[in-house]
């Protein structure tokens, strides 16, 4: 129409050329559909952009609010969704996840660690390496028939295990960057990933696993172990040296007498560590793990007290160490499955946690605990509504034990000035079914608070 027509006057000489420049206002639309049209001396033409209609790019910030839970007994769960008041959102919409079995939201996840950055870099290798293989190693034990699940898998430990043995220093460790000088915390979390890999029967070079323990075993204790995050560390150490099968070489007096200063963490390791020969003392770490537990409306979950920084032990990491471990030593332990609750509530939209560290040890805790869920022969229909209106639906069993339901909805289907009714529906049945909502909202970057979040 003509309100949506500019034209300018120029006077341009023959075989020569003139830049024209047009300013306009654009409405929320996804694209634009530009004519041009010249005409003089009798002569016209017209044209469009040689790449179609142009995009428009919306200058916004971007929040997201989300909440998670799960079902274990047939009924319904309802949570509230509401716009914000202070805003009118450019864009977003509501994204809802069920997943029928713990086996669903794993797999969810090993999608994530492929997205990993730094594909080369030795902690990004054992990053993907370790959740890929444990993934693996819990479903070849429960017997699951997932064949296209299973190649994949196979071929992310062959990358994963060639690339740490390639990046393997003189000295039997790694460094943060491959090649560079070696770190023993570092080194150890990647020889348990290299163990863990040859005893599924993956090719590692045997020398590899020799090298690296005679690393770790010349750093276990050297130097003056004072502070909690040290002995902390070392315990780690400890774990992953008999994890390799090199613990005939180590002592474990030492580190029962570390037993009041350690972290959760390191507590859920010793037991690892003192289970087959020290049932006493197994026991009383035990008990201290379980009163430790900090019970929230999201689960349960463990705090690190020692060295946050040094060991990188984010909540989710000490969570998902003590679930790991409560895992394999008490599998029926109640407080295991509030740990799950929380592991599984916490994920971002995106799908992982707050780093690849942490979601490589999220992803183990969640495929240790799997053994003892059931959730493979989950049996029972689920369903989930929008404000009375069906949104999505499912029936877990067996062949779709592995597949979330996953489901966006736009904001336009979501009322502005009144709370919307989010329903999950799980009917009667076996296992449990898990499910997260994220409202994702688009807002003017002009009205946006700077974010403030520390260093």
């Amino acid at each position: 129409d003509e309100a949506a027509q500019s034209a300018q006057r120029v006077s341009v000489a023959a075989g020569g050329r003139q830049a024209l420049t047009w300013w306009g206002a654009v409405d929320n639309v996804e694209t634009v559909s530009l004519v041009f049209h010249a005409s003089g001396g009798g002569l016209s033409d017209s044209a469009t952009p040689e790449g179609g209609d142009i995009p428009v790019l919306t200058y916004s910030a971007s929040a997201t609010f989300g909440t998670a839970g799960m079902l274990d007994q047939a009924g319904a769960r309802q949570e509230q969704v509401a716009l914000p008041k202070s805003f009118t959102p450019t864009g977003g919409g509501l994204e809802v996840e069920l997943s029928p079995s713990l086996a669903a939201a794993l797999v969810s996840g090993l999608q994530v660690v492929e997205t990993f950055p730094d594909r080369d870099m030795p902690i990004s290798l054992a990053s993907r390496l370790l959740p890929n293989l444990e993934a693996y190693r819990t479903l070849t034990d429960l017997g699951a028939d997932n064949p296209a699940l299973k190649t994949s898998l196979d071929a992310a430990i062959r990358e994963g295990v060639n690339g740490l043995v390639r990046t393997q220093n003189s000295d039997g460790g790694w460094g943060w960057v491959a090649l560079r000088n070696s770190d023993a915390d570092l080194s150890a979390y990647i020889l348990f990933a290299l163990s863990r890999a040859k005893d599924a029967g993956a090719q590692v070079p045997a020398a590899s696993i020799a090298l690296a323990q005679t690393y770790l075993l010349t750093s276990f204790g050297s130097g003056e172990i004072r502070e909690g995050w040290q002995k902390d560390r070392m315990i780690f150490l400890a774990w992953v040296i008999q994890e390799s099968g090199a613990g005939d070489q180590l002592s474990t007096q030492e580190l029962v007498a570390w037993r009041p200063e350690l972290s959760p963490w390191a507590k859920a390791l010793l037991i690892l560590i003192l289970q087959p020969t020290d049932d006493a003392n197994a026991a009383l770490l035990l008990q201290d793990v379980n009163d430790a537990a900090v019970r929230t409306a999201t689960g349960a979950h463990w705090e690190d007290v020692t060295g946050r920084q040094q060991n990188h032990a984010s909540t989710v990491f000490t969570t998902a160490v003590v679930t790991y471990a409560l895992a394999r030593v008490d599998p029926a332990s109640p407080v295991l499955v509030d740990a799950v609750r929380y592991l599984v509530s916490t994920r971002s939209s995106q799908g992982g946690w707050y780093s690849p560290y942490d979601t490589a040890w999220a992803l183990m805790g969640l495929s240790q605990a799997l053994k003892g869920t059931g959730d493979i022969q989950a049996s029972y229909g689920f369903s989930a509504s929008l404000n009375g209106a069906p949104l999505a639906s499912g029936q877990a069993d067996g062949s779709n034990a592995f597949n979330p339901v996953v489901t966006r909805v736009p904001l336009s289907d979501l009322s502005p000035d009144a709370l919307n009714t989010l329903q999950i529906q799980r009917e009667g049945g076996s296992g449990r079914l898990y499910y997260r909502a994220y409202l994702q909202v688009d807002r003017p970057v002009e009205s946006a608070q700077a974010v403030n979040q520390g260093i």
